[in-house]
């Protein structure tokens, strides 16, 4: 879609960040057998299952894609535990704790070097959320918390 002069991509899970980024070794070819499709901007082929599925390669990376992606499938709560257990790792290994495991909410949206999550686990607990796309204005409804 193109809000406000701005291309935005809207897909379930995410892409395969593989043909964008060729020089990075994080992202592989998760289900090359699928069907492609090419997708605008850059990202190359893409298959239905990746666009449906994938969560690692598409959220731990600090690369900036070169237009904003709206996506869901991992709730950000989920999203959180991910970015915890990559800060324990990268803390036990000595490494430098990458920038995206610090920016996680929890039950709110994500938003990331032009990545936008939306999905905060509805079903799990968290908010159902919506975003205005014409000015990305957030609203938020308290999901049902479990017993």
């Amino acid at each position: 879609v193109i809000i406000n002069d701005e291309p935005i991509l809207l897909v379930h899970a995410g892409f395969s960040l593989r043909k964008l980024f060729p020089e990075s070794k994080v992202f592989p070819d998760i289900w090359p057998k699928y069907k492609t499709e090419k997708i605008p901007h850059g990202f190359g082929p893409q298959d239905d299952m990746t666009m449906t599925w994938i969560r690692k390669g598409w959220y731990n990376t600090e690369e900036t894609l070169p237009v904003k992606v709206i996506c869901g499938h991992t709730p950000t709560n989920l999203l959180q535990e991910m970015a915890h257990d990559t800060q324990d790792r990268c803390k036990r290994m000595n490494m430098p704790i990458p920038e995206w495991s610090k920016t996680v909410p929890n039950a709110k949206i994500w938003h990331y070097k032009n990545k936008i999550n939306i999905d905060c686990g509805c079903a799990y607990g968290g908010n159902l959320a919506a975003l205005r796309l014409d000015d990305f204005k957030e609203f938020y409804v308290e999901g049902l918390k479990k017993e």
